[in-house]
């Protein structure tokens, strides 16, 4: 055969094997979107074009009805709270003050002897650099939320404290002078008032104890002091979070934190749930990350509000402890199974812990019937309790527990719940340098003590009956010093016995560390350590004789 005609018949052949092919594949596609074979969206979408068109789910479309429903009807009960004060500054910026021949000379400008404006001479022996001062307004913004229809209104104490004047603009933009009823720094906790001739919208305060991590809410407020109603929604990223270092911020603290936006100008705005129903006080946020928001519990604010409208004052309990956090070391010595409670580390003679029979050494587990979780809810949550009504108090004591019947007293403002942390290292008391060179017993957990006579006594303003040795070096890289311990710590018992000299703090650090040897059984020490309130304050430590 020819060549030539071979070569078109095979061409002929491939181009027909082709169109088949191709045929076959849309005729397939045809037919599989006509049968619901494919999925109209995917086969459609391969052939046309034109806008997104999604159905949405009706869990989304729920959801955001609700979110809806909630914003209608929180909002109208969100205030902005706009603050006038007044702040002290010099009138002069220059660093040599008014009169520079006075700064540098000691003398009078003598083209002005009177100095400036006839305000006589001024130098580094008036005010600084010889400047004047004057008042000069400051304006500030936060946020609230009325919590009656004759309106109370809920804020933080930062937000109104200092402020000579407050208005409150609601969201439908009436303006109203506001009065301070009560404003309370321990918990930033502000009550203030406006007056209206028509019932005011408000917001239910729920029971913020029933909130679980993983809630929905939805922040209210003021951001930045002009976006007024600005509403973020997050979910509880945890509860019950204590000793946060916040500027400036609440001592009794229990915050609820969420990712839901909180920011400046957002403080004293509610904190709502799914039922529109205020759980918190949005309060601080963390400068460290983002999506970290505080908010004070309702029910905590709440005892404060109730406080001023009941006696127009916060009125705290006390029993008279001073208490310190567990630790998993601490924990084991004293036969715990968990680090949660607040270990006594001294009471005062007289008061009402140690009336009732409460024991250093004693770890209080519940309050009233609320669990104990560390020295920030033992002080919060008795500071909480009806004074004058006895509490019962669980404890933990020689391996077991306890109940004993406590009754607080009043507390006055000196008289804040120890919440005493270990860790601080303090350098000595208000002694005149380290103590005077003596024997030493340096043989035990990176530690060198000294006998401790009356004349350190003395020199360091401990009580006269105080007996112990005093810790005159220590190894920085020590577990002793990594839980607290440091030069002029005073070392008073080891094990629940007395250390009265060197020699029994010899002998009994023996016996400890044979202990160790044979069990691995930590040693407990009790000390003194000075506090920066001029108090020295007892502290318990579990340590291991580690090589």
């Amino acid at each position: 055969m020819d060549p030539k005609i071979t070569s078109q018949h095979r061409g002929a052949k491939t181009f027909l094997l082709f169109f088949v092919l191709v045929f076959g594949i849309i005729t397939g596609v045809l037919l599989s979107n006509g049968l619901n074979w494919l999925p109209a969206s995917i086969a459609q979408g391969r052939f046309t074009s034109g806008a997104a068109d999604v159905e949405p789910s009706s869990f989304l479309t729920s959801t955001q009805e609700s979110f809806r429903e909630i914003v209608a009807a929180v909002r109208p009960a969100v205030v902005s709270i706009q603050v006038k004060g007044t702040q002290t500054q010099d009138m002069s910026n220059s660093p040599f003050g008014n009169d520079p021949f006075q700064y540098f000379f000691g003398i009078p400008d003598p083209m002005n002897p009177q100095g400036p404006q006839g305000q006589g001479p001024q130098g580094p022996g008036n005010s600084p650099h010889g400047q004047q001062q004057q008042e000069i307004p400051t304006w500030a913004s936060g946020s609230g939320f009325l919590v009656s229809a004759d309106g109370y209104i809920l804020t933080n104490s930062h937000v109104v404290t200092d402020a000579d004047e407050i208005t409150v603009i609601l969201d439908d933009g009436n303006q109203y002078e506001a009065t301070v009823i009560g404003n309370d720094p321990d918990s930033d906790v502000a009550v203030v008032k406006i007056e209206g001739s028509q019932p005011f919208p408000y917001l239910q305060m729920a029971d913020s104890s029933g909130l679980q991590v993983g809630d929905w809410v939805m922040a209210v407020g003021n951001p930045f002091g002009n976006l007024a109603g600005t509403v973020t929604v997050g979910i509880v990223s945890a509860v019950g979070r204590e000793q946060l270092a916040l500027q400036g911020g609440a001592y009794y603290q229990n915050f609820i934190q969420t990712d839901a936006a909180i920011n400046f100008g957002n403080s004293g705005g509610p904190l709502v749930d799914i039922s529109g129903h205020a759980v918190g006080i949005n309060t601080a946020i963390s400068a460290e990350g983002s999506g970290i928001g505080f908010a004070i519990p309702m029910n905590d604010a709440k005892f404060v509000y109730d406080a001023f409208q009941q006696n127009g004052e916060v009125i705290r309990s006390w029993i008279g402890v001073t208490i310190q956090n567990l630790d998993p070391d601490l924990a084991t010595s004293l036969g715990l199974s968990s680090f949660e409670g607040a270990l006594i580390a001294s009471t005062n003679p007289g008061d009402p812990a140690d009336a009732a029979g409460l024991k250093e050494g004693d770890v209080i587990l519940e309050v009233g019937g609320v669990n104990i979780v560390s020295t920030a809810s033992a002080s919060r949550i008795i500071a909480e309790l009806p004074v004058g009504v006895p509490a019962d108090f669980k404890i933990w004591r020689d391996g077991q527990e306890m109940t004993i019947s406590v009754t607080p007293a009043r507390r006055d403002s000196s008289q804040l719940q120890g919440n005493n942390q270990q860790g601080q290292n303090d350098q000595y008391g208000p002694g005149n340098g380290k103590p005077s060179k003596a024997p030493e017993n340096s043989d035990y957990l990176g530690i060198t003590v000294e006998e401790l006579s009356n004349d350190l006594i003395d020199s360091y303003q401990l009580p006269s009956d105080t007996t112990g040795v005093i810790v005159t070096a220590i190894d920085m890289n020590s577990k002793a010093f990594e839980k607290g311990l440091s030069e002029g710590s005073v070392i008073v018992t080891i094990d629940g016995e007395d250390v009265t000299n060197l020699d029994d703090y010899a002998r009994l650090m023996s016996q400890a560390q044979d202990a160790w040897n044979q069990n691995g059984t930590n040693a407990v020490l009790r000390y003194l350590q000075y506090n920066p309130n001029g108090d020295w304050i007892r502290f318990f430590v579990s340590l291991p004789f580690e090589d």
